[in-house]
């Protein structure tokens, strides 16, 4: 009997051990996933090319919702194309409701204030015929993004989403 249970005691201690090295490379995998990811979000902005997939919007007034694959925003160089949708009260616009947020134009005004802490701010200001806009973006190292349209002549209103990282 005392050989079995030395042999058990042995076994299970090898289980163990193994058990631990595998939590060990996980957590290795999972931090250099995470580096990965730092690098690539980092390179998106650093080129100002970059997509953002918004899946949550909320507005001033009202729930927020949760929206389809098609609704972000995309900056090419200093173009910004945003195709979100605007829920809120607009004080003026044009006969027949306007564009609201679907929009290419040439972005006036590009700040980036690098990372504070896990986020990078990044304001976008750009205008078109129907009214001044600016992105108020906070876009962090895991790729998820906060974004606030401010505009001139409507409610401000909050979106969150993701950054689209290389080949998705």
């Amino acid at each position: 009997m005392k050989g079995k249970a030395f042999i058990l005691a042995v076994l299970a201690a090898l289980t163990l051990s193994v058990g631990c090295g595998a939590a060990r490379q996980t957590s290795e995998e999972k931090n250099a996933e995470q580096k990965r990811t730092e690098e690539a979000v980092n390179r998106c902005l650093d080129e100002r090319n970059y997509q953002i997939d918004i899946d949550y919007m909320m507005p001033q007034r009202g729930p927020g919702k949760s929206l389809t694959d098609s609704d972000g925003i995309k900056v090419e160089g200093s173009v910004l194309s945003s195709y979100l949708p605007y829920f809120g009260v607009a004080h003026s616009v044009p006969y027949g409701g306007g564009k609201g947020l679907h929009f290419k134009e040439t972005i006036a005004k590009y700040e980036d204030e690098g990372w504070k802490k896990d986020g990078r701010d990044i304001s976008i200001s750009v205008s078109n015929d129907e009214d001044s806009y600016v992105y108020q973006l906070t876009v962090y190292k895991n790729g998820n993004v906060s974004l606030t349209v401010s505009c001139q002549n409507k409610d401000s209103i909050s979106y969150r989403g993701e950054l689209r990282l290389g080949g998705e």
